[in-house]
Protein backbone atom coordinates (compact mmCIF):
# COMPACT_ATOMS: atom_id res chain seq x y z
CA UNK A 1 0.00 0.00 0.00
CA UNK A 2 1.38 3.08 -1.18
CA UNK A 3 1.36 6.37 1.04
CA UNK A 4 1.61 9.02 -1.44
CA UNK A 5 -1.21 10.74 -1.67
CA UNK A 6 -1.77 10.29 2.27
CA UNK A 7 1.52 12.34 2.60
CA UNK A 8 1.01 14.94 -0.31
CA UNK A 9 -3.21 15.73 1.42
CA UNK A 10 -1.10 16.36 4.69
CA UNK A 11 1.49 18.42 2.82
CA UNK A 12 -0.61 20.26 0.56
CA UNK A 13 -3.03 21.11 3.92
CA UNK A 14 -0.03 22.60 5.78
CA UNK A 15 0.91 24.76 2.88
CA UNK A 16 -2.67 25.68 0.95
CA UNK A 17 -5.57 24.47 3.52
CA UNK A 18 -8.40 22.84 2.39
CA UNK A 19 -7.64 23.39 -1.30
CA UNK A 20 -4.12 22.60 -1.01
CA UNK A 21 -4.95 19.64 0.53
CA UNK A 22 -6.96 18.33 -2.18
CA UNK A 23 -4.19 19.33 -4.94
CA UNK A 24 -1.57 17.32 -3.19
CA UNK A 25 -4.17 14.43 -2.44
CA UNK A 26 -4.50 14.56 -6.50
CA UNK A 27 -1.00 14.41 -6.93
CA UNK A 28 -0.13 11.87 -4.81
CA UNK A 29 -2.04 9.76 -6.23
CA UNK A 30 -0.46 10.69 -9.80
CA UNK A 31 2.61 9.45 -8.21
CA UNK A 32 1.35 6.11 -7.15
CA UNK A 33 0.34 5.69 -10.43
CA UNK A 34 3.86 4.86 -11.88
CA UNK A 35 4.76 1.62 -11.01
CA UNK A 36 8.49 0.96 -9.93
CA UNK A 37 9.19 -0.70 -13.35
CA UNK A 38 8.01 2.23 -15.05
CA UNK A 39 10.65 4.61 -13.05
CA UNK A 40 12.84 1.80 -14.23
CA UNK A 41 12.08 1.62 -17.84
CA UNK A 42 12.26 5.31 -17.57
CA UNK A 43 15.63 5.51 -15.95
CA UNK A 44 17.00 3.03 -18.40
CA UNK A 45 16.10 4.92 -21.67
CA UNK A 46 17.08 8.59 -20.73
CA UNK A 47 20.43 8.06 -19.53
CA UNK A 48 23.00 9.87 -21.85
CA UNK A 49 20.95 10.02 -24.87
CA UNK A 50 19.66 14.33 -24.06
CA UNK A 51 23.56 15.77 -24.40
CA UNK A 52 25.34 15.75 -27.46
CA UNK A 53 29.37 16.92 -28.04
CA UNK A 54 29.26 21.00 -27.61
CA UNK A 55 26.57 21.11 -25.62
CA UNK A 56 28.50 22.36 -22.34
CA UNK A 57 30.28 25.36 -24.72
CA UNK A 58 26.86 26.50 -25.64
CA UNK A 59 25.11 26.94 -22.55
CA UNK A 60 27.97 28.86 -21.45
CA UNK A 61 27.65 31.28 -24.13
CA UNK A 62 23.94 31.30 -23.93
CA UNK A 63 24.48 32.30 -20.23
CA UNK A 64 27.56 35.04 -20.82
CA UNK A 65 25.40 36.61 -23.34
CA UNK A 66 22.51 37.01 -21.11
CA UNK A 67 25.00 38.66 -18.02
CA UNK A 68 26.53 40.65 -20.34
CA UNK A 69 23.12 42.06 -21.72
CA UNK A 70 21.50 42.56 -18.27
CA UNK A 71 22.61 45.88 -17.44
CA UNK A 72 21.04 46.88 -20.71
CA UNK A 73 24.53 47.96 -22.37
CA UNK A 74 26.57 45.72 -24.18
CA UNK A 75 30.45 46.92 -23.95
CA UNK A 76 33.45 45.60 -26.41
CA UNK A 77 35.44 45.19 -23.64
CA UNK A 78 33.03 42.40 -22.30
CA UNK A 79 32.59 40.61 -25.61
CA UNK A 80 35.91 40.43 -25.69
CA UNK A 81 36.25 38.65 -22.63
CA UNK A 82 33.65 36.02 -23.62
CA UNK A 83 35.77 35.02 -26.95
Amino acid sequence: MSFSKWIGGALGWTFGGPIGALLGFVFGSFIDGFSEEDLKEYAKTSKGKNTEAGDFEISLLVLAAVVIKADGKVNQKELDFVR
